[in-house]
């Protein structure tokens, strides 16, 4: 399956000179400077390393895309775009902040048959950043719960508020895991 990451270019610097790239949640410089934001990250990591038997310090933060029944890879560089400036409202915070830093775009591909990416829809993840919120149409304070429980149990679930753009976890970004990269671009 196909996802796209944005990535600070030190992180494309490390793959092309060691190979491999993996997270380390307590090295991220991200997480540093929002270190509120560590247990939901915390939550993110025990569960895919819980339902993926592995071990890992940190996970990179993909997207994919969904709509009411079915989740799917975005096939290409203009499709990213256009799903990326379309859903401008849901990840124009994110994408402003990282592009201020100097980002990059990766069209990566992996097996997913080989782990559970814990999908989650955008708005839900940024419902649960601290401080949350409640209520916050159309969130309700049961929301909390079940989302976590979602995570908990590695399962996809449709949002309330769905933005379609879904986050994905992946485990590393490997060489071969590389289709291409790309600059970031504007979305307005």
């Amino acid at each position: 399956m196909k996802f796209w990451t944005v990535q600070p270019k030190e992180v494309l610097d490390i793959i092309m000179k060691e190979d491999s790239y993996i997270a380390d949640f307590k090295k991220s410089t991200y997480l540093q400077e929002l270190p509120e934001l560590m247990d939901l990250y915390s939550l993110f990591l025990e569960s895919f390393n819980a339902h993926n038997s592995t071990n890992l310090p940190g996970l990179v933060f993909a997207f994919a895309q969904s709509n009411d029944s079915n989740l799917f890879e975005i096939p290409d560089i203009e499709s990213f775009q256009q799903l990326m400036v379309e859903k401008e409202p849901a990840v124009g915070g994110f994408w402003n902040a990282i592009t201020k830093k100097g980002a990059c775009i990766l069209e990566l591909e992996y097996n997913v048959d080989e782990f559970n990416p814990i999908f989650i829809d955008f708005n839900d993840f940024q419902f649960l950043m601290p401080p949350i919120t409640v209520p916050l149409p159309p969130y309700t304070e049961p929301d909390i719960a079940r989302l976590v429980e979602h995570v908990h149990n590695g399962t996809v679930e449709t949002s309330i508020f769905p933005s379609y753009v879904m986050q994905a976890h992946l485990p590393f970004i490997r060489k071969e895991n590389i289709i291409c990269g790309y600059k970031m671009f504007p979305l307005k």
